[in-house]
């Protein structure tokens, strides 16, 4: 029988990590470095973190300060999206501490 995996797909919005139904009527989890503390002491098996002010028109870019405190918290794969534009942007990610890049729209 297989393991069944458990990896929490939650979204970076005004500085908080949300959950959220079709995105919309997004419920704040928390601070995003206490969430990630949070779920390594609950031995999730990944995490995916998607910065959805990133890819909005009148975003800044990529909120790369929030993402690597939710990185230096996490001991289990760390997936990061979001925002992502080129290959600078996927370097970035990566040297911050993301094991993967979740691209979409650029694709």
């Amino acid at each position: 029988m297989l393991k069944h995996r458990v990896i929490p797909c939650v979204l970076l919005k005004d500085w908080q990590l949300t959950k959220s139904v079709n995105f919309e009527e997004f419920r704040t989890i928390g601070h995003p470095k206490v969430t990630a503390r949070i779920y390594n002491s609950r031995n999730v098996d990944e995490l995916i973190v998607l910065d959805i002010d990133a890819s909005t028109n009148e975003a800044e870019g990529i909120n790369l300060v929030t993402l690597s405190d939710i990185a230096e918290e996490c001991y289990m794969p760390l997936t990061l999206g979001g925002g992502i534009k080129n290959l600078e942007h996927i370097n970035e990610l990566l040297k911050i501490g993301a094991d993967k890049v979740a691209i979409n729209t650029i694709a």
